[in-house]
């Protein structure tokens, strides 16, 4: 069972318990996700079974959309409503044009440092795994890129905010940064992931309305410019032989028929296997 489906994860679930339903649903052991939501968060997640699986380190460069409500006034331990509170400021005389001002601020590359709560590792180790044993540790902050940050609701200490962010960014550290720009702290109430790359929420389904007629081809995913191996190509490919191909990109998709077999990297004037997905 090969391919990928759009999933439209409820809160309440982990990714993973995600996986664990879907595997039992459909009796595949191969499989994976791109992209972790957390539990209170909802919306697009994209789950790979079988060979799909091979191909999740190409998935995970895709740009992002979420819509989340920041609420002001308090901070808790995980950045959202799930966690503990441990501070509490209060909320400024803040207006509508003194947060579209501050969402100003954070358009273009910044810095961010990830929640301590999170799926990132350090030393092989989840943060959160960290974080749950009272461990402290340093966590490097990063550059991310936020293309689009905008306002669609302010009332009563809650901010409802779209953005488009690049791969790495934590929607709950940039609440808390916007909340801490606004001179006070602040939590996500809730967050909808609604597009990865040029998959939006619309397309996906809940688990349990889920078939196998859902299930999409690899090549759907791949953006790298495909390339259709003759008989002898696919040998080679199998093989994991070099390529002299004329040079079609930096990456291409190496495909028999309608089936994704390989991703081809060029170096040196020559195509080589990057990723078998046979």
């Amino acid at each position: 069972m090969d391919g990928i489906f759009l999933i439209n994860k409820e809160k309440g679930c982990s990714s993973f318990d995600v996986i664990r339903t879907l595997k039992r649903k459909f009796s595949e052991k191969k499989m994976g996700h791109t992209g972790t939501l957390d539990p209170f968060a909802e919306g697009l997640l994209i789950v790979c079974l079988g060979k799909a699986t091979k191909a999740i380190p190409f998935l995970e460069d895709d740009d992002k959309d979420y819509l989340a409500v920041l609420s002001l006034g308090k901070e808790t331990d995980t950045l959202d409503l799930d966690g503990k509170i441990i501070n509490e400021k209060e909320v400024g005389n803040i207006s509508k044009d003194d947060v579209e001002n501050t969402f100003k601020k954070f358009l273009g590359e910044i810095t961010q440092t990830p929640p301590k709560y999170s799926a990132l590792k350090k030393n092989g180790i989840p943060l959160y795994e960290y974080a749950r044993k009272n461990i402290d540790v340093e966590i490097p902050s990063r550059k991310v890129y936020i293309s689009k940050l905008e306002l669609k609701n302010y009332n009563d200490k809650e901010i409802t905010f779209f953005a488009s962010v690049s791969k790495g960014t934590y929607i709950r550290s940039l609440g808390y940064d916007i909340a801490l720009a606004l001179n006070t702290v602040g939590h996500l109430k809730s967050l909808v992931r609604t597009r990865i790359g040029t998959h939006f929420l619309s397309e996906s389904k809940k688990i349990e309305d889920l078939t196998i007629n859902d299930l999409l081809p690899i090549e759907n995913f791949i953006k790298y410019p495909k390339v259709v191996a003759d008989e002898k190509m696919v040998k080679d490919i199998k093989n994991g032989k070099q390529l002299f191909l004329p040079y079609q990109g930096n990456r291409i998709l190496l495909m028999n028929g309608d089936e994704a077999l390989a991703i081809y990297e060029y170096v040196d004037n020559i195509y080589k296997m990057k990723r078998g997905l046979f």
